[in-house]
């Protein structure tokens, strides 16, 4: 099991000063129960608009999210669903696109000539 050290590095429980995190911590350490967001549902046209959002192709789009790129075609078609763990990440992506970063992600600089 973690302590809290491990789960909070930069909260100093020796001196009682209080990091980024710790009042979240604390909030999740004492709840008696969490309520979980209702699961997005995203069809076609949506999944596309995200998509283009971020500004990634389809095969790009589809190694983000570990299928095919016929997998992604299907979603914008509307002809399949993404699944519940895929339908979370397009919602933190369409909240905000900067939550990629977290998606492993990453944007290699190129130097053409």
């Amino acid at each position: 099991m973690k302590k809290d050290q491990d789960i909070l590095p930069e909260y100093d429980f020796s001196k009682g000063q209080r990091g980024k995190y710790a009042k979240l911590f604390h909030e999740m350490k004492t709840a008696k129960a969490f309520e979980i967001a209702s699961l997005p549902k995203f069809k076609g046209k949506q999944v596309k608009r995200i998509r283009k959002s971020v500004n990634l192709t389809q095969k790009t789009f589809a190694e983000l999210f570990g299928v095919s790129y016929k997998t992604v075609e299907a979603w914008e078609d509307g002809t399949n669903l993404p699944s519940g763990p895929a339908q979370r990440i397009l919602g933190a992506l369409k909240k905000d696109t900067d939550n990629i970063r977290y998606f492993g992600l990453t944007i290699k600089n190129l130097n053409i000539k």
